[in-house]
């Protein structure tokens, strides 16, 4: 294996081949990523080449009358159509997979056309065709042409010149080494070009995928903290986010005895159970549509309703409500011991927005929220106590039992209900 560099934490590239190791599917991403952003480069290349070729055949009639229907024959029945193949190429759907490959074969004809004018054309004509010859290798990198392709095609150049003027011209030997050292100068910056623009391209496409990666956990970090809503709202404006709701369903869960439970366990057991509990709370919620909102200790607070409005909050809380009733009691069942939910739910507006500029947390509040905390606070284990404007709007659905006035702290008397389930019939 080549000795490698380590770039970012994606993966390690071979700084000889310039390939990505250890994932093929890196270098996959890479050779697309760079075909989309060298595309349509290639393609204005080629059209200039087409044009530059033609243009060049006036020069032909000049320098070379007497074979300048041989220069022809080179120039636009094999180089301008090679180059138009490789342009319409380009269009097609193996275009990605191997343009790289087509557009070095086309580089190659080019050269390869200029060294059979320059055997073609009479002395001393003939040497103002190299001129063009040195341009070749040097092409690559103006239009993103991979460097080990340069490279190929550089070297192949190099190669059939030197063939071409050992065997077909008189080329003396000073001269010989001259036009090398331009022709093999030319090709050296051409590759070291681009081996440094592909080198970057490289290091760029992994930044870029570690830029996203970040982007992707800051996203989801914002998630798990705000309501998908919100948070697109917090990104886009950065304002102060409060909004009134008229109708809501306001839930708060507390478990029964968790003092005595936790003061019998270890803090780490006492961790992991709440921890089991409240995300599978969190899973139900997501199921039911209910936005959670916070724990606080060992209680969970939940409203259905917003940020987005719905008509059924109520149901939706109330089904919510019954299966965390059903998960504590299949935990409890499974090693936790018996467990119990003390929950309260209450209907009515709210307000609610954002606050904090570090830890920022959205919240609800006004005196809806506060009549559920109560309806938590003073029911009993096990069971589902719901006010009187929630009772009025399950009524049709779910059978509730009148458990009679109550003196609530801070409300006064309040007729409440507890949930019993649901009503067959609905």
């Amino acid at each position: 294996m080549a000795k490698g560099i380590l770039v970012g934490d994606v993966a390690r590239l071979d700084y000889v081949t310039l390939r990505f190791l250890d994932d093929p599917g890196v270098e996959r991403s890479f050779l697309d990523d760079y075909y989309k952003k060298s595309i349509n480069q290639m393609r204005i290349a080629i059209v200039l080449a087409i044009v530059i070729t033609a243009a060049f055949g006036f020069r032909d009639a000049w320098i070379s009358p007497e074979v300048k229907g041989s220069l022809w024959f080179v120039r636009y029945i094999i180089m301008c159509p090679c180059f138009l193949a490789v342009l319409l190429f380009s269009f097609l759907p193996y275009a990605k997979r191997f343009m790289q490959i087509a557009v070095s074969l086309g580089m190659l004809v080019c050269g390869l056309g200029i060294v059979a004018m320059i055997v073609l054309a009479p002395a001393p004509g003939n040497y103002l065709y190299y001129a063009g010859l040195l341009l070749i290798p040097m092409f690559p990198p103006t239009i993103r042409v991979r460097f080990i392709h340069s490279v190929v095609t550089s070297w192949a150049i190099i190669v059939v010149y030197e063939i071409a003027a050992f065997r077909f011209t008189d080329i003396s030997l000073p001269l010989l080494i001259n036009n090398n050292f331009f022709l093999i100068t030319s090709a050296a910056i051409g590759m070291i070009t681009s081996y440094m623009l592909e080198l970057f391209a490289r290091r760029n496409f992994i930044q870029q995928i570690q830029l996203e990666e970040e982007r992707e956990k800051s996203e989801r970090l914002l998630l798990n903290i705000l309501p998908a809503t919100i948070a697109e709202r917090l990104k886009q404006k950065h304002e102060t986010i409060a909004d009134g709701f008229a109708e809501v369903t306001v839930l708060f869960a507390d478990i029964a005895g968790f003092t005595g439970l936790a003061a019998s366990r270890s803090p780490r057991e006492v961790v992991d159970m709440l921890n089991e509990i409240f995300s599978e709370f969190d899973h139900l919620a997501e199921k039911h549509g209910v936005e959670k909102i916070k724990t606080i200790g060992d209680a969970y607070m939940a409203v259905a309703g917003l940020p987005v409005r719905t008509p059924d909050h109520a149901e939706a809380v109330v089904e919510f409500a019954l299966d965390m009733q059903e998960a504590v009691t299949r935990r409890g069942m499974v090693g936790h011991g018996p467990i119990s939910l003390r929950i309260g739910i209450n209907s009515g507006p709210v307000v609610a927005g954002v606050i904090g500029m570090k830890k920022f947390i959205y919240d609800v509040w006004g005196d809806t929220v506060n009549t559920a905390s109560r309806m938590e606070s003073h029911g009993v284990a096990g069971g589902i106590q719901v006010t009187e404007e929630t009772y009025r709007k399950l009524k049709h659905a779910y059978r509730l039992e009148e458990r009679g006035t109550m003196n609530i702290k801070g409300k006064g008397d309040m007729r409440t209900y507890l949930l019993r389930g649901r009503l067959a019939s609905a």
